[in-house]
């Protein structure tokens, strides 16, 4: 029957008269209930038979194992065991186990064990165990272990990644993010990040991901992954990949990927990625990455990231990373990173990093870090380097670079 129509015979009997309340005994609670919940559906019933589905436009969607989604700029979607994502600017998304994101142009989402991204102002797609894409500024894809069809080509492997060769093609695979980025669209592996960074450009390894940066340079690596940032240079490293920015630059880290952001200069960490930001600076961090923003400063923290947002200004927390964003504003926070705003604005949380969305608008999350949403900002993860939301951004997933 539809559910649209109304049975003829009432489903529940009706209630006894009052006087006989208190003989139902266990039965009362049970039948009240019975009622409510009838209630409950002939109000989502209504729901569909007006709207053509079910729930207004801003509601929300929850469930207990699926992310939800909302439509609308200002509502949150929370999910119990997943990431939410807030829709517009300001708006805030807590999840329990995860990040969530504002979803602007430059939004970003994280799925528990891998990223995933929406690469429209609006569209979100989750998946239990990987992220997916969703295709246009409204569409959402939902599959509990894959993908579904859409408008766009995608390419599809059980074990391993394909890509799709259009500007909105999504790439996805079952237990790791992958990534189409317009006409330089990514495609992750299993195992390890590989790109292609020109329409067609596909570089595929067996057991790697490699990279081309040009339309027919290609990367690969047996086992690990390497990039080429032009047609004739190329950065490897035995055990991690490493990034070269120019076409001479190389930046080798023996146990995991550094980064050297102009022709000459290379920035070296022993355990973990670092980053230089002109020619000559170089930021060392023993035991994590660091960042200096200027030609001089440098910014150290002994046992994990800082950094140091103006020639002088420098920030140091004893137990993880901090920002500062002008020359006299320092954050620390004692267990994790945290981040300032504006000139004076602080964000403290005291299990975790935090996120501000505007000059006053905060967000903590306990067990994640969150997110910068201008241009130049990055975001750490507390095992990991974050992203910077600009052009020449890096996207690392937990387990590596991507």
């Amino acid at each position: 029957m539809s559910p649209c129509l109304k049975p003829a015979d009432p489903i529940i009997p009706p209630l006894l008269p009052r006087q006989s309340h208190l003989d139902l005994g266990p039965f009362n609670s049970f039948t009240s209930a019975r009622i409510r919940g009838r209630r409950r559906q002939s109000q989502s019933q209504r729901s569909f038979c007006s709207t053509g589905h079910r729930g207004p436009r801003t509601s929300e969607d929850q469930d207990e194992r699926e992310p939800g989604r909302a439509r609308t700029g200002t509502s949150e979607d929370r999910d119990e065991r997943g990431p939410g994502r807030a829709w517009t600017g300001t708006s805030e998304d807590r999840d329990e186990r995860g990040p969530g994101r504002a979803r602007t142009g430059t939004s970003e989402d994280r799925d528990e064990r891998g990223p995933g991204r929406a690469w429209t102002g609006t569209s979100e797609d989750r998946d239990e165990r990987g992220p997916g894409r969703a295709r246009t500024g409204t569409s959402e894809d939902r599959d509990e272990r894959g993908r579904d069809e859409d408008r766009t080509s995608e390419d599809r492997d059980e074990r391993g990644p394909g890509r799709a060769r259009t500007g909105t093609s999504v790439d996805r695979d079952e237990r790791g993010p992958g990534r189409a980025w317009t006409g330089t669209s990514e495609d992750r592996d299993e195992r390890g990040p590989g790109r292609a960074w020109t329409g067609t450009s596909e570089d595929r390894d067996e057991r790697g991901p490699g990279r081309a940066r040009t339309g027919t340079s290609e990367d690969q690596d047996e086992r690990e992954p390497g990039r080429a940032r032009t047609g004739m240079s190329e950065d490897q490293d035995e055990r991690g990949p490493g990034r070269a920015w120019t076409g001479t630059s190389e930046d080798r880290d023996e146990r995991g990927p550094g980064r050297a952001r102009t022709g000459t200069s290379v920035d070296r960490d022993e355990r973990g990625p670092g980053r230089a930001r002109n020619w000559t600076s170089e930021d060392r961090d023993e035991r994590g990455p660091g960042r200096a923003r200027t030609g001089t400063s440098e910014d150290r923290d002994e046992r994990g990231p800082g950094r140091a947002w103006t020639g002088t200004s420098v920030d140091r927390d004893e137990r993880g990373p901090g920002r500062a964003r002008t020359g006299t504003s320092e954050e620390l926070d004692e267990r994790g990173p945290g981040r300032a705003w504006t000139g004076t604005s602080v964000d403290r949380d005291e299990r975790g990093p935090g996120r501000a969305r505007n000059w006053t608008s905060e967000e903590l999350d306990e067990r994640r870090p969150g997110r910068a949403w201008t241009g130049t900002s990055e975001d750490r993860d507390e095992r990991g380097p974050g992203r910077a939301r600009t052009r020449t951004s890096v996207d690392r997933d937990e387990r590596g670079p991507g």
